[in-house]
């Protein structure tokens, strides 16, 4: 009897997913069926469904999207065509340009030419190879979304990783990487093969024992398995390090540009739907704030994971048990000059720059300048000149993408007597067709239909209302408390979960205390970002944990530490010079447009819907 109970029980795990798309609605269903003449009570059935979807995984994240385009209209929270434009919003558009772009920079191998040089000026010594490492994934996480960014760099940091465990534990290490092409063959399976963002999450997150559905996860698997080491508990601390870095580095420069991660993205959106186009903060506003705060979390980040990993300090040392065992090695110049070789070996062989890496920088440079002084708040800016909601950031991306598309990816020749080759654009749809991850499109759509039906069905106001206790705290404990609890829950659930819940009552606290709303609507985004801990709240940290280049207990204890820091230097910077660069002290209009009686009245008809049904 009780084999037979394990064999259920076996069976109901691998037919999990399917038990939750099926129940959760059932479960919920209640919130219907005595409340369904409330916009709001329908609005809460969707975001618990969309919220336990999230949470579990049942779905790929992109599918919640096709959910948000079925269940909005059937319980007329939004017409059709309301959800519908939230798939093309101006955001997401902006969005796709960057990663048209960005898989040019991928196509040229441009990030690969700036990462090994700066990483040669670095010399040998793990501690000075750290910090350029994590310089330059840094700042091009400031260009690039910094997930696909990390998983670029994997194999660079793969084979240096290698080659360093060689030098410093000679004997112990398992695998030797000959080269960083080596190591960037292993992480590739086809030409055909893509990564995308929907993909990695799912097929790392949530592993199956169905064959099928194994097969289906192991295509996405092994386009981010970069030379894992057959055996994780051999791990060097060392290499330890450098993965960590990795991770922590394309997270804090991510923070440090308005695009460079979704959550900065997801946020302006919010801001939109929940005041109006107006609220958009500058992309050189965002910049100049959070820049030297991103800078030195990434330097006491170098100064934390190097002293942790790389100390001789014996209570700081952390090594594996065969360098325990053995004692210290001694330290073989012919293997740290290995380094250096290969290295140069690799820069060498990527030749001269070419010309559609300069035409790739070239635009990019263009297109951050136009991003800065779109509407710096210490100049008149280039959109003074258009007609407003007109021409957007979005419209300038794209216009860069178009000439990404008809420029040529070599160089011109003008000689009409001599042989010329065919031509071909510096970007053509094929390779984008296949590098781009489209399922972005459906899932931060998702997000913006659901913001869309909280604020319609007054379901925001409702939650800002609830939380009135808060209004009569000082302004910097409430915003001590905001970035701590989004700096713990995103450790646990998506960032763009908190937003969509949080942005209302931060809405609602900063109108009733007479504060602009950046004061802590900013600070929650940077907050967000500071998912240093967990797999759960950032990608780059379930690739890592799940591939065993790091354990779940170093990460954690190289996470709190960075956390407590972050946390500490945005609630600073916000209460100093924060005021002087977003302009903090003068509150504009559309920050104090908002209809408390309607918050009122949407409350007190909740509260008797409710209580008659009780």
């Amino acid at each position: 009897m009780g084999g037979n109970w394990k064999e259920i029980v076996r069976y109901l795990l691998r037919k999990r997913d399917i038990l939750i798309i099926i129940l959760t609605p059932v479960l919920l269903s209640p919130i219907l069926i005595f409340n369904y003449e409330s916009k709001a009570a329908r609005c809460g059935f969707v975001l618990l469904l969309i919220l336990f979807h999230w949470l579990t995984l049942a779905v790929p994240l992109p599918v919640t999207g096709v959910l948000m385009l079925v269940w909005l209209p059937i319980l007329e929270l939004l017409p059709m065509r309301d959800v519908e434009i939230n798939f093309m919003s101006d955001f997401i558009v902006l969005g796709l340009g960057i990663l048209f772009i960005s898989t040019g920079v991928e196509k040229y191998q441009l990030h690969r030419r700036i990462a090994l040089r700066v990483l040669l000026l670095a010399g040998t010594k793990p501690k000075w190879l750290l910090l350029a490492l994590m310089s330059v994934v840094g700042f091009l996480s400031i260009l690039i979304l910094s997930v696909p960014l990390f998983i670029m760099m994997l194999p660079i940091v793969t084979a240096l990783a290698e080659q360093l465990e060689i030098s410093e534990y000679p004997g112990n290490s398992t695998v030797e990487a000959n080269s960083i092409h080596d190591a960037t063959e292993k992480s590739t399976v086809s030409d055909g093969d893509t990564i995308e963002m929907e993909k990695v999450e799912h097929g790392m997150v949530n592993d199956s024992n169905d064959s099928k559905e194994a097969g289906h996860d192991n295509q996405y698997k092994s386009s981010t398995t970069l030379v894992a080491t057959e055996d994780s508990e051999q791990t060097s601390p060392l290499k330890t390090c450098f993965y960590i870095g990795l991770v922590y580095a394309s997270t804090i420069g991510g923070a440090a540009s308005l695009f460079g991660n979704v959550t900065q993205v997801i946020m302006l959106q919010l801001l939109e739907r929940l005041y109006s186009t107006e609220a958009k903060i500058s992309f050189g506003s965002w910049m100049i704030f959070s820049l030297p705060v991103q800078l030195v979390i990434l330097l006491i980040c170098w100064g934390w994971l190097t002293f942790y990993y790389l100390s001789d300090i014996p209570c700081c040392r952390r090594r594996n048990q065969n360098d325990a065992s053995n004692g210290p090695e001694t330290k073989s110049k012919e293997d740290k000059g290995r380094i250096i070789e290969i290295l140069r070996e690799e820069y060498d062989a990527l030749g001269q720059l070419t010309w559609a890496e300069g035409v790739i920088m070239i635009v990019f440079g263009c297109l951050i300048l136009l991003w800065f002084f779109e509407d710096p708040s210490f100049m008149t800016g280039w959109q003074s000149f258009f007609t407003p909601g007109y021409v957007t950031t979005a419209t300038i991306t794209m216009g860069f993408v178009a000439i990404c598309f008809v420029l040529p990816s070599t160089r011109p020749s003008f000689d009409f007597n001599g042989s010329t080759s065919s031509y071909k654009p510096l970007l053509d749809w094929k390779y984008v067709q296949s590098n781009v991850g489209w399922g972005i499109v459906f899932f931060v759509g998702a997000v913006f239909s659901l913001s869309e039906a909280m604020k319609a069905s007054g379901f925001d106001e409702l939650i800002g209302e609830q939380f009135d206790i808060i209004v009569n705290w000082s302004p910097w404990v409430v915003l001590l408390g905001t970035t701590v609890i989004s700096a713990v829950t995103a450790e646990v659930i998506s960032s763009t979960v908190i937003s969509t819940l949080l942005m209302p009552i931060l809405k609602y606290t900063a109108a009733i205390q007479g504060i602009h709303p950046y004061y802590y609507i900013i600070a929650m985004t940077l907050g967000l970002n500071f998912s240093f801990c967990l797999p759960a709240g950032n990608l780059s940290n379930a690739i890592v944990i799940s591939n065993g280049y790091v354990k779940l207990p170093q990460l954690v204890k190289s996470g709190v530490f960075m956390n407590i820091v972050g946390l500490i230097l945005v609630n600073i910077a916000m209460n100093t010079y924060g005021y002087w660069i977003l302009n903090l002290d003068n509150i504009p209009d559309w920050a104090l447009d908002v209809d408390f009686g309607e918050v009122n009245a949407t409350s007190a008809e909740i509260t008797t819907e409710l209580s008659t049904v009780s």
